[in-house]
């Protein structure tokens, strides 16, 4: 149960990041940082369905 805590924790930090990230002034380290974590989000977001699907029984 621990691992899933940790997972959900990261998952709503890359979305809080990104979040954040929207509503700061364009420069060249935020659009990289808000790049990181988008990517982080998507990743997290496509495992999460993945485990879902390979581990549920039906």
């Amino acid at each position: 149960m621990r691992s899933k805590n940790l997972a959900t924790m990261s998952l709503a930090f890359m979305a809080c990041g990104f979040l954040l990230t929207l509503f700061l002034p364009e420069n060249l380290a935020v659009i990289l940082l808000r790049g990181g974590f988008e990517a982080g989000l998507v990743g997290g977001i496509a495992d999460w369905f993945a485990v879902t699907a390979l581990f549920r029984h039906p």
